[in-house]
């Protein structure tokens, strides 16, 4: 509804970031998540279609040691969707949750990971919240993909890749990529959807 941030935070520079809500014209954070190792800090909050769910990625930041974690917005008690080991399951080489994008029905999330070195490129993936991952159709090629979102009608994805990293827009299976964004010599990243999926906002540097 617009009324109010997803915000990771810390309260000190000796302990890790936890996540936090905060009006969307500031205020006092409310804490609501940490990582269930204290060890551990939450990154990439996401609201869930309806407003009632946040997503968070929680982790020691070490490519193998990133995990899915879901809270209701009023607080409670934090569900771990994934964990570490799903990555080593599933064949995974590298990442396990970086970027994601939740499902329109708010009971799954999508996202990306390289594939085993078998398989080049990048497959993309569905996760239910009870932890149950299913392999999508396509891949994404190229080297150093990251951060996949999915449009809101979820039939394109935006992904960074290259060196310097720039946005690409392709089919939600991966098909006909193009970069979208402009000097290759800039650095741009962190690519977001508009709600009607016409427009995509990013970060610009050199």
């Amino acid at each position: 509804d617009g009324k109010r941030l997803a915000v990771t935070g810390r309260t000190s520079p000796k302990v890790p970031f936890r996540l936090a809500i905060v009006g969307a014209e500031g205020g006092e954070l409310r804490w609501l998540a940490a990582a269930a190792d204290p060890a551990k800090g939450t990154m990439n909050p996401r609201w869930s279609p309806d407003g009632r769910q946040i997503a968070f990625v929680t982790g020691a930041f070490t490519p193998d040691e990133l995990d899915l974690s879901v809270v209701s917005a009023d607080g409670g008690q934090v569900r771990q969707v994934s964990t570490a080991k799903l990555a080593d399951r599933l064949g995974f080489s590298g990442r396990f949750i970086v970027g994601y994008t939740w499902a329109r029905d708010g009971e799954q999330l999508y996202f990306a990971e390289k594939l085993p070195l078998s398989e080049p490129g990048y497959g993309l993936y569905s996760i239910d919240l009870s932890g149950e991952v299913i392999r999508l159709p396509g891949v994404i090629e190229g080297e150093s993909v990251l951060g996949v979102e999915w449009s809101a009608d979820q039939s394109q994805i935006a992904y960074m890749a290259g060196t310097p990293t720039q946005v690409f827009v392709a089919n939600r299976d991966g098909s006909n990529p193009r970069r979208v964004t402009g000097s290759p010599d800039r650095q741009t990243f962190n690519p977001a959807w508009s709600p009607d999926g016409r427009e995509i906002a990013f970060f610009d540097g050199v």
